[in-house]
């Protein structure tokens, strides 16, 4: 019996009876017997919804079927107990018992944690007598029956076996129908009035009775075979029930048929099997299905409004149409397959539906066919109202208004999500003009947008290029919260209307509500939902008294909110008084809100369009409750600790509120929901696309970006492709049998702040897994790359002195933070109890069951040595996302020996796909996943591809940049005609985007999960230079397990790595470098530094000369501090880098063929050195770099390649001190200043360079800077006013956490619209401006400029020694005893703060950095870039110039001198050149 092949997958339970899964073909499936002990055959089907499985099994629709869950992760809310109703029905339940024949599921889970839970699904299973078997790949069943079609099927005990049963032969509607007759009466009973509903028993479900209760009828419910006409009735229901052949109730139809010819025509209303019944009983045929339509999740369109519905479904059988008699028609059409959902008769009312409106679990949508009913029963018809036909606006040129760069806790995701949208109004014919200043973003690239605007996101950058473009309609929902303020903006000013511009989405009076408080909780109140409770205050003293009215803690807002905006706890009523005071300062007016620390944290990523279908794409749970930063959040999706009722409810709600505030498109809408209960708040809603969006549409599979798009353009959700399938349409709501987490990446110079929330963050990762343990662990690999998984690192849970383990730990789980996670695990190893760690971390018990699973393997394995290590545990391990680093650490063993057992005893990985519909249909895109939970691969493996390794989790803070090379590689090997291959792990970068490329692996980007993939795919080539440091580090170890690795070779990589014998292939070059050395312990580091003088740099070196955590040190005492919390050994060694404090730093990003350079460009920093490249103000073409220099750092650059024999990428970095160079940093990798190099030049070094890796025919590109008409800046874009308590001004260490950049026909215009692009408002002339400028050489230095300042009219204050200094040579300038009340009242339109070596002045020059931050006022922290603005706005003094880029790169000097302009390569070399005495117009044009 057992002879054929097994099919076998570990189970979370173990040590239940072996027990089989045997298909009518043969096909067997090992797994575990829970539940019942019996042996059972049925019909095979499966079932694709993620939550409501307890009231489904108790569906009698399910009669005689083993039901196949494709959701992986059951059971987790147990069972609800047995009460009943007023009715006496069981509450919870559709019937009194169980129909499913059999449970089938991949995981169970045997505890529960749901607060309405009773008991586990196994007791109740048992106690009920029906079998479950767990264990079982149910994405290969379905797949299966996909395939073949419907089958028998049975579940027998090991060593037992049945005859499969011919659940066809039954009579299932007889055997699911009640015995007698049951009457139900309202509770306010009028016999007079109260209308008569008979309703024939085919399987009626305990929530349609009550649906039809609620409207306060009389109903008898009847057996399936009862003669109706033997008494009074004033409307007929036929019940749904068993996936039957309907000819088997014959007397059903009989009776039917009956009530189809009276006289006196009387409503009736089929549900289910109960429609086909009506359309047997009509004279239709009926037609079997190959598998039905099954689950939640069944687009349904109603062909009189063309409304479309998401109905629950489980029928194999549907209406022939065509077969329909005359007066009969079509009235419901199933989106996905066509056909036929349901009929009703022209003239009579008569109406049924192949769907169920009364699933416990169900969508509310189709109620209103219950209602139509009942309205045809006592005489008042309801009208079908369909919407206007409205005739397409034609629509010639959008313009998309982009996001600039990021910050505010922005991860790049309008980059992700703006690209889809490009790709939709270019679908539709609409040529794009974006604005977006943010030069690293894909989307801001050439053959993306059609034109393309480096500009300030503003309301006057906006007016010019709708002027000179001529656009139709503006796209703002992509931009952020940045472009929907200008959209609001141009609104109050009658822009619209004037220019006859089209918004497209949601409008803008709809976002103007929502971010107003006040307004926002009106509009919920008219809809019956709560905002959490608030108050609007305007002094410290109202806000004392809304606190005591809504009881601590409390948190405070501005009154306009932005997603990621910093809000601040109060506990007490002084905390409360020193925020209150600190955010009135930004705002008019504060908002104090009820604190929600402890609630469950909801979300919901709704679609809306014009024909008012509404769908939920996407609903997340944010692992920790509410309280975290979203720095701190973990989101899991789907909802896994939320029972049907919660999310039935949160789900109508979202819905609601997305119909009534009028969304075009997308909007998230975030709840509180009080643990254990139903009862919750709205606490957000964001109209633009979120930060959530992209993870939303990278977790479904759902393109997001692209769907909303058409939307706004007036298409519905039933007329758009889902490109996923392309055989479904856009109305379906996402259904998962994987489980996706994002954790964010916090940099790490975030700081804890328990007072304060907000989103620092500058990354995301996406996990994806069978199991929440396995997603979970892979999702912390890819967020910190040190860890392998829940376990974390020993110096995490390191005590500080005086602090016993115990208290250290309660610490940890109670404040947010993100080692809270590790904390948990540590806990329960510790021999804590689950809900001992729940009381103080408030992690919903579930969640922590889980980890306290992976707690008890760990010990197992912790009790072996590697070749005593059981298979079965091995396996175990590997299914709960355990690592081999992982598995080693606790066998005490070698990551490689573990991979090597795996391999030996078969326990290997497979692939799965991410396609929106749990494998109920062929995907044509693929989106995959690495998982040892599966039996088999969803995709073959030909070979023959090329794979390119994206971004990591490198500890380095990074914006779009590295996304833009892996995103140009792809599209250079494309266009190569090459298979093309992706790693990734950022849900919001636009590789990504499974459009990008052949295969999309969401994947950690580690050592042993390339292996995994480069052993099933065999890729021709792997390239490991263009997604970071974590990327690059990977080359060298992947090169010795036999990958082939593109580019240059990694013995050249890992000589940069080694500072000695780097520094001996430079001297045998001739080529001076800093003084460097790698030290491995505190006496030599400080040995070092002395030698080589202070300051100096530390940092931590990467594979292929990338650094991370650098570090100015500027004297012994310093570094000795330093050092003492830093680890330092030969495990750990610690860099040191000298420092030439002054020096000009110059960039060279170079593309070499077999060491031979191709292309280059040399960049020049603004600030002086000591300021992290990332940090520093770029200017390309350089401007003051001589050409003689030039030409030294090319002879230098190529005497490396050619040495190093570089071929692809090369990242040289200079420090020039009296026309001497001194090489600073060398890397084989992308570097970030590539985005804007390759835009500047108009040439993309990251597709030359894959062209060079590929050993393409590339020739020298002749590309000459000093001709070039234009000159362009990148300006760094700071997240100092999110990120608490850091000292905002640029350093060796990176803060910055993007960049935008501007074009200009000269070098000041640039300059001054890159840093209006960051958000820095321009002084009007005659404010106030605040100078601090630190020593006397660069009070010296800064005193031309001071002087520029005063002439053009400013007012010039001055801190004590800059006021007398600059007094004594002549300036006029004031000074004031405190300038601290007058900063913080903004009295200063601008501060210029250079800091100072000088001890006892640094604390109050911070402060005085931190306070104009803290209050909105413009802050420039650097000489070389305060001395640029002045000269800047001295001579700029024209208007905005709005020139678009492929202008900058195509225009002749002819072309400039017709627009009166002078080419700006004519004045290159210097800052000298006339000067204009006319005012720069600030006040009205560019602030």
């Amino acid at each position: 019996f057992f002879g054929l092949s097994i099919r076998k997958m570990p189970n979370i339970k173990s040590g239940g009876p072996i027990a089989w899964l045997v298909l009518e073909d043969g096909t067997k499936y090992q797994g575990e017997s829970f539940g019942s002990k019996i042996n059972v055959s049925g019909t095979m089907v499966f079932h694709t919804g993620m939550f409501g499985h307890p009231e489904d099994l108790t569906d009698p629709i399910y009669r005689g079927q083993l039901v196949a869950l494709a959701y992986p992760i059951v059971a987790c809310n147990g069972v609800s107990s047995d009460a009943q109703d007023m009715y006496k029905l069981k509450k919870h339940f559709e019937s009194d018992k169980i129909h499913a024949a059999g449970l089938i599921i991949s995981n169970h889970h045997t505890g529960y944690s749901h607060w309405n839970s009773t008991r586990s699904l196994d007791d109740w299973l048992g106690a009920n007598g029906v079998p479950g078997i767990c264990g079982i790949d149910t994405r290969a069943v379905v797949q299966k029956i996909r395939a073949e079609g419907e089958m028998k099927g049975k579940i027998v005990m090991d060593g037992q076996d049945i005859e499969f049963d011919d659940v066809e032969r039954h009579n299932l509607i007889k055997e699911v129908s009640c015995q007698a007759p049951k009457d139900f009466r309202p509770v306010h009973f009028n016999a007079r009035t109260a209308k008569r509903i008979i309703a024939i028993d085919c399987g009626i479900t305990n929530t349609m009775i009550r649906m039809l209760m609620a409207f306060n009828i009389r109903l008898r419910v009847v057996p399936w075979d009862y003669d109706v006409f033997g008494e009074h009735w004033d409307g007929l229901f036929v019940s749904g029930g068993p996936d039957a052949n309907p000819d088997s109730a014959a007397a059903t139809i009989a009776n039917i048929q009956k009530a189809l010819v009276l006289d006196e025509a009387k409503p009736i209303l089929a549900v289910g099997v109960g429609c086909l019944l009506l359309a047997r009983a009509a004279g239709a045929q009926l037609t079997r299905m190959p598998y039905g339509h099954r689950g939640h999740n069944q687009p349904c369109v109603d062909l009189r409004t063309l409304k479309c519905y998401i109905t629950s479904q489980n029928h194999a059988y549907t209406i022939d149409t065509d077969s329909l008699p005359e007066g009969w028609q079509q009235v419901f059409m199933n989106l996905n397959d066509r056909t036929n959902e349901g009929i009703t008769h022209e003239s009579k009312p008569f109406m049924g539906v192949n769907f169920v409106p009364g699933s416990d679990s169900r969508p509310t949508d189709i109620d209103y066919i219950m209602k139509d009913f009942h309205s045809k029963v006592v005489g008042t018809p309801i009208p079908i109202y369909t919407i206007p036909y409205v005739k397409p606006r034609i629509r010639a040129r959008c313009l998309m208004v982009g996001s600039p760069g990021l910050a505010c806790g922005e991860t790049g995701q309008h980059d992700a999500i703006g690209v889809q949208a490009i790709k939709a109004l270019r679908d539709a014919n609409i040529e794009v003009v974006l604005l977006n200043p943010n030069v690293n973003s894909v989307q801001a690239s050439p053959g993306e947008a059609d034109t393309i605007y480096f500009m300030p996101v503003t309301p006057v950058s906006i007016r010019k290029i709708v002027q000179k473009e001529k656009v139709d309609c503006i796209m703002f929902t992509h931009g952020g919260e940045t472009a929907m303020e200008c959209g609001r903006r141009l609104r109050t000013q009658g822009f619209y209307d004037a220019f006859n511009v089209e918004v497209l989405g949601t409008p803008l009076s709809s976002s103007e509500l929502v971010d107003d408080r006040d307004k926002f909780a009106e509009e919920l109140a008219k809809i019956d939902l709560k905002h959490t409770p608030f108050e609007t205050v305007k002094s410290a003293q109202a806000a004392l008294s809304a606190a005591e009215k809504l009881g601590y803690p409390v948190q405070v807002y501005m009154t306009h909110t932005v997603e990621g905006t910093r809000h601040y706890y109060a506990s007490d009523a002084a905390t409360l008084r020193d925020v209150v005071d600190r955010v009135l300062l930004s705002s008019d007016s504060v908002v104090v809100e009820k604190s929600l620390q402890g609630w469950k944290e909801v979300g919901y990523e709704v679609l809306r369009d014009r024909m008012d279908n509404c769908i939920s794409v996407c609903d997340m749970e944010n692992l920790y409750p509410l309280g975290s930063s979203g720095h701190d959040s973990i989101m899991v999706v789907p909802s896994h600790t939320l029972g049907s009722p919660e999310l039935g409810e949160l789900q109508v709600a979202a819905l609601k509120l997305a119909r009534h505030m009028g969304v075009i498109g997308s909007c998230h809408i975030r709840f509180a929901l009080f643990p254990g209960s139903t009862n919750f708040y709205v606490t957000n809603m964001y109209m633009s696309l979120s930060s959530t969006a992209a993870f939303a549409s990278r977790a479904t599979g759902y393109a997001l970006g692209y769907v909303s798009t058409k939307l706004s353009l007036g298409c519905s959700l039933t007329e758009v492709q889902n490109p996923i399938t392309t055989a479904t349409t856009a109305c379906h709501e996402p259904t998962m049998d994987y489980c996706a987490i994002c954790i964010p990446v916090v940099p790490p110079a975030v700081s804890a702040d328990n007072t304060s929330g907000g989103a620092p963050m500058q990354r995301e990762v996406l996990a994806f897994g069978v199991r929440f343990s396995e997603a979970m662990q892979k999702a912390l690999r890819m967020a910190y790359p040190h860890v392998q998984g829940l376990d974390g690192q020993p110096s995490m849970f390191s005590a500080p002195a005086g602090i016993s383990e115990r208290d250290y730990l309660e610490e940890m789980l109670t404040n947010p933070s993100g080692q809270r996670i590790f904390a948990v695990y540590q806990a329960l190893k510790a021999g804590w109890a689950v809900d001992d760690v729940y009381d103080f971390c408030k992690i919903d018990r579930w969640f922590l069951q889980r980890i306290n699973y992976l707690v008890g393997l760990a010990k197992d394995a912790e009790s072996h040595q590697l070749d005593t290590l059981p298979t079965s545990l091995l396996k175990e391990l590997k299914c709960c996302g355990c690592s081999d680093a992982q598995i080693a650490n606790w066998t005490k063993a070698d990551a490689a020996v573990v991979r090597s057992l795996r391999k030996k005893t078969n326990i290997l990985p497979g692939v799965r796909q991410v396609d929106t519909t749990a494998g109920e249909y062929p995907t044509h895109k693929e989106i995959l996943y690495v998982t040892y939970n599966t039996i088999s691969s969803d995709v073959s493996f030909p070979g023959n591809a090329y794979l390119v390794i994206g971004t990591g989790s490198s500890p380095l803070r990074e914006g779009c940049e590295l996304d833009w090379c892996v995103v140009s590689c792809l599209d250079e090997l494309k266009a190569q005609g090459r298979r093309t291959i992706v790693t990734s792990c950022n849900p919001r970068s636009v590789a990504s985007d499974f459009e990008r490329s052949d295969r999309l692996y969401f994947e950690e980007v580690t050592l042993e999960r390339i292996l995994d993939i480069t052993d099933l795919e065999t890729p021709q080539g792997v390239i490991t230079s263009m997604g970071g440091a974590q990327t690059v580090s990977l080359t060298l170890p992947l090169a010795k397990n036999g990958v082939p690795i593109l580019g240059s070779k990694p013995s050249s990589l890992e000589l940069l790595n080694r500072p000695a014998q780097f520094s001996e292939l430079l001297i045998s070059l001739g080529t001076k470098h800093l003084a460097w050395s790698e030290v491995t312990s505190s006496k030599d580091a400080l040995a070092f530094a002395e030698q080589i003088q202070f300051p100096c740099m530390t940092h931590r070196s990467f594979y292929g000369g990338i650094r991370a955590g650098e570090r100015r040190i500027d004297s012994s005492e310093e570094l000795v501090k330093f050092l003492s919390s830093s680890e330092v050994s030969a495990t750990s060694p610690l860099a040191i880098t000298q420092m030439l404090s002054g020096a000009q730093e110059i960039e060279m990003d170079a593309v070499v063929r077999d060491g031979n350079i191709v292309v280059f460009s040399i960049i020049e920093h603004v600030q002086e050195t000591c300021v992290h490249a990332g940090d520093a103000t770029l200017v390309l073409p350089a401007q003051k770099i001589r050409v003689e220099t030039s030409r030294r750092i090319e002879k230098i650059a190529m005497e490396l390649a050619r040495a190093l024999n570089v071929n692809g990428l090369l990242r040289l970095a200079f420090h020039e001190v009296a026309g001497v160079l001194y090489i600073s940093q060398c890397q084989l990798c992308a570097s970030r200043t590539l985005p804007f190099t390759s835009k500047v030049l108009g040439v993309n070094f990251a597709k030359v360079a894959t062209q060079c890796m590929l050993n393409c025919l590339v020739k020298r590109q002749a590309v000459n800077t000093y001709e070039l008409e234009y000159v362009a800046v990148k300006a760094p874009v700071f997240n100092s006013t999110w990120e608490c308590g850091l000292d905002p001004h640029a350093s060796a260490s990176m803060a910055s956490t993007g960049a935008v950049a501007s074009f200009g026909l000269e070098v000041y215009d640039a300059f001054l619209m890159a840093i209006m692009g960051t958000g820095f408002t321009l002084p009007p002339v005659g404010s106030s401006i605040l100078l601090s400028t630190g020593e006397v050489d660069s009070k010296m230095d800064f005193l031309e400029s001071a002087q520029i300042l005063e002439q053009l009219g400013y007012t010039l204050y001055g801190t004590s020694g800059t006021h007398k200094f600059y007094s004594e040579l002549g300036v006029k300038i004031m000074t004031m005893d405190n300038v601290m009340p007058s900063l913080r009242a903004q009295e200063f339109a601008l501060v210029i703060n250079i800091p100072t070596k000088n001890q006892t002045e640094q604390r109050s020059s911070y402060l005085l950095r931190r306070t104009a931050v803290d209050h909105g006022v413009p802050l420039i922290t650097n000489l070389g870039c305060a001395k640029l603005f002045a000269e800047a706005v001295k001579r700029v003094t024209s208007s905005l110039k709005c020139i678009s880029y492929i202008e900058y790169l195509e225009n002749t000097e002819e072309d400039w001198a017709s627009q009166g302009a002078e080419p700006a390569g004519r004045r290159r070399g210097s800052h000298v050149g006339p000067v204009s005495s006319l005012p720069f117009p600030h006040g009205h044009e560019l602030s």
